[in-house]
């Protein structure tokens, strides 16, 4: 009863991330979604270990949200319309969705 192998196969993706600058963001595509790949820099680390917990409607520290500090990894599909947001854009520098606009 365990999966096939072609279903195994659309389950994982494989990025080389040797080419992604510090700082920089790439978008690739996992089973038809977007998912964002953001190579953070020391000072987008330190940022996110400052934010206090207390202000986030989702409580839950930078380190178990992520397995390695460096690499934040997130499918990029947004929850309000099911839009993909813009990367590197609105208030704070993350990730920005253009809908709200029109609300």
């Amino acid at each position: 009863m365990s999966a096939s192998k072609d279903v195994l196969a659309l389950a994982s993706l494989e990025v080389d991330l040797s080419s992604i600058e510090p700082g920089s963001t790439v978008t690739v595509k996992w089973r038809g979604k977007p998912v964002f790949i953001k190579h953070r820099t020391e000072d987008d680390i330190q940022l996110a270990n400052a934010v206090d917990m207390a202000t986030l409607r989702d409580p839950q520290e930078d380190s178990v949200r992520v397995k390695n500090p460096q690499w934040l990894v997130a499918v990029g599909v947004c929850t309000h319309l099911g839009c993909i947001p813009l990367p590197n854009a609105g208030d704070f520098g993350g990730w920005f969705c253009p809908s709200w606009i029109s609300l």
